[in-house]
């Protein structure tokens, strides 16, 4: 920093990308007092600093979780008229999400589009805020921001409709998450492995088993193949409810489906074993599946 005071008092520019260097740089080895000062440095010289040296700090404060500063700069930065691009606010919604602070999220959002300065391309923005409503059990406020995404031409995708879906399911609602599942197919979207996991999830509880196996079978059927999270879930549910033959029945499956069982797995069906105190034979089994496997 001395280096470059010495430079410019001997009359020499650097350039704007050997600025955004710096600050970079200082962001890097976290010494955000040395690039906002850098920034101040500029400001005060004979050009303002552009897109990414503001975005750069904000990227570090963001990363340190200093909303109240990220708040303050992009504010400071839009009134100078420069703008972020659609990664750094959606880093900034994400940062907001994450801290369960979703009307500063939204707020975020709906100066973006209410100024016109970017044109979202994506449904990833909307997806974070979504789920942060979800999660929240805000279902009104998460089909408005459906509603949002469709009056900006943002078509939702497999993210959004999956989401949604995970939200009813963790709130014990697998009606709606089955009527969001089949609005989903309607509008031409394809159920992925994400999507049909969730639902499983969703099954998995006392008297719904069966639900959740008729579902495997509708994904094999739809050709989608369940992942090693799929296969586990279930099991877990089986061991909950003490049904250790069907627990292993689903392990046969998947070792047939060629999907490696993990550490998860066996750590669960081990579980059931103790408690059922069948030990003997059946902790054979696993151990033997545990050493061809490979499993860490």
């Amino acid at each position: 920093m001395i280096l470059l005071r010495k430079i410019i008092d001997n009359g020499l520019w650097p350039e704007r990308l050997t600025y955004n260097i710096l600050v970079d740089g200082f962001c890097r080895e976290g010494q955000l007092d040395m690039g906002f000062r850098l920034l101040k440095l500029v400001d005060s010289l004979y050009f303002v600093s552009d897109q990414f040296a503001y975005t750069t700090l904000i990227d570090r404060l963001s990363k340190d979780g200093k909303l109240d500063q990220v708040n303050g700069l992009l504010g400071f930065m839009m009134k100078k008229g420069i703008h972020p691009d659609e990664v750094t606010f959606t880093e900034i919604i994400n940062l907001y999400c994450k801290n369960r602070r979703i009307e500063n999220a939204v707020t975020v959002l709906d100066t973006t589009l209410s100024s016109k300065i970017l044109t979202l391309t994506g449904s990833h923005i909307f997806n974070l805020l979504i789920d942060a409503f979800s999660k929240d059990m805000k279902f009104g406020l998460a089909y408005a921001m459906i509603a949002k995404m469709l009056k900006c031409c943002v078509t939702p995708s497999v993210v959004t409709y999956t989401t949604l879906i995970d939200g009813f399911c963790q709130t014990g609602d697998i009606n709606r998450s089955l009527e969001v599942f089949e609005l989903m197919k309607r509008c031409n979207w394809a159920p992925n492995v994400y999507t049909y996991t969730v639902l499983v999830n969703g099954y998995c509880q006392p008297g719904t088993l069966e639900e959740a196996v008729k579902l495997l079978n509708t994904m094999y059927d739809s050709g989608v193949s369940p992942n090693v999270i799929t296969y586990t879930i279930l099991i877990k549910a089986y061991v909950k409810s003490g049904d250790m033959e069907h627990a292993f029945e689903i392990l046969n499956d998947m070792v047939k489906n060629k999907c490696q069982p993990n550490f998860e797995t066996f750590s669960a069906l081990l579980e059931g074993l103790v408690l059922s105190k069948n030990v003997t034979d059946g902790s054979l089994t696993v151990f033997k599946e545990l050493g061809s496997s490979h499993v860490d």
